[in-house]
Parts: C-alpha cells; structure tokens; sequence
C-alpha cells in the first residue's frame, strides 16, 4: 500500500480546512510533501530508519510523520511556525498490526482538548 499522492491534511481536524499537498521528493526511505499560499505553507514528511542494536541485541525500527505550518509574517513581523509529529518504534520482528494499535491508541487520545492541554503544559 502507498501514500496517496497529493496528501490531504485537515487543519483543524474534522470540519477544518482541507490542505493537498504534492509529493516534491522521495528516496528509499522517506517522502516530503509540500503546498505553498500566499501567506503560508505546509510540509509533510515521512521518514522510515532502522536503528542500530540495542544492547540487548534488538533492532528497532522507527517511523516518522511530521507535519510542518509556517504563516508569513507581514510587515517585517517574523514567521510563525508550528510542527508537530509521531514516531512508531518498534521491534523489527514484531506485527505489523499490533504496532498500529499502539499508534491508533495515541491517534485517539489525542483530541483537541488533550492537545489543549499539552500546549498548556498540563500534565
């Protein structure tokens, strides 16, 4: 299975703005999306590595998305720029499935009102 190309983002989450986004690189490993507007622009990246043994001999793998706001600043104000990102860790050997609950599980959580409070500094 494939990421579609353009990738549609939802600023704001459900009933928030749609944002396509073209693919503008990809390696082996990793793919960057990107739209630009006159006032601002969005990145998106996905990146897959393998991480070198643990002690214990286990290798992780590690897969990342990210996603990237900057808003123009006018008149000599300085850019605004917000980023925010998952990263799955997991054994090289383990199901495919079961890590996806893990993540699926943090999807979940993390509504509006726990992002809120993350911003806040609540914890």
């Amino acid at each position: 299975m494939a990421i579609a190309n353009p990738i549609v983002i939802t600023l704001g989450g459900s009933g928030g703005t749609a944002k396509s986004l073209n693919k503008i690189n990809q390696d082996a490993y990793g793919s960057e999306y990107y739209l630009r507007e006159a006032t601002q622009e969005f990145r998106v990246k996905i990146r897959h590595s393998t991480e070198s043994p643990r002690a214990d001999g286990v290798i992780l793998e590690r897969h990342a998305f990210e996603i990237s706001h900057t808003v123009f600043g006018t008149s000599g104000a300085a850019d605004t720029f917000r980023q925010a990102y998952v990263i799955l860790r997991n054994s090289k050997k383990d199901d495919a499935t079961e890590v996806a609950k893990v993540g699926s599980a943090l999807s979940y959580y993390m509504d509006a009102t726990h992002y809120g409070d993350l911003i806040g500094w609540v914890n």
